[in-house]
Formats: C-alpha cells, sequence, structure tokens
C-alpha cells in the first residue's frame, strides 16, 4: 500500500493524473482497495484527490469513494478538492 501511495504522490507532482488513476485500479484488482478504513485509505485517497485536481469530477468521485467506503475525509481531504475546484475553475463547487 505504501509503494502504491508513494506512486500516486509521484503521479501528482508530475501531473500525470491519468496514471494515478490506473495505479489506483491496479490496487482495486489486487484487491489492495479498501483496507479498512484506516489511516493508508485515508493518505491513498488525498493523494488521488490531489493528483486528480485539473480534473475536478474525479477528485469530486474519490470523495464519494470515499463516503461509500466509509473513510472519514479530513482537513487534507477538503483542502485537495477546494484546490481541484479552483484549478478545474469550478470556484462554486468549493463553496459547497
Amino acid at each position: 500500500i505504501i509503494s502504491h501511495s508513494a506512486c500516486l504522490s509521484a503521479c501528482e507532482k508530475g501531473c500525470r493524473w491519468e496514471h494515478s488513476v490506473d495505479q489506483f485500479t491496479r490496487m482495486q484488482e489486487r484487491i489492495l482497495w479498501p483496507l479498512d478504513g484506516n489511516d493508508e485509505d485515508q493518505i491513498t485517497c488525498n493523494a488521488l484527490i490531489r493528483a486528480c485536481a485539473v480534473v475536478w469530477e474525479h477528485a469530486l468521485g474519490f470523495l464519494a469513494l470515499m463516503q461509500a467506503d466509509r473513510i472519514k475525509p479530513n482537513v487534507i481531504t477538503m483542502n485537495s478538492l477546494v484546490t481541484a475546484c479552483d484549478k478545474s475553475a469550478e470556484r462554486e463547487l468549493a463553496l459547497y
């Protein structure tokens, strides 16, 4: 899990959101997701949201995934979502 999350963070830094989604799909195929709603799941989702910051639909989709898997969003999650909405010029969404 740690190596997958590190890969997701690298995708974020390299502006490769498509690769982060592919990496997450691989995690799901290997039954590495979700774990048990713990900190690692939260870190992974936060990394996905940050990596998908330019595609707000994906960022919000990962928030929905967190909620469906009973992973509690934190301040980092919400900050990342606001940033995603801002980068995607969907500033109105950030208000909700």
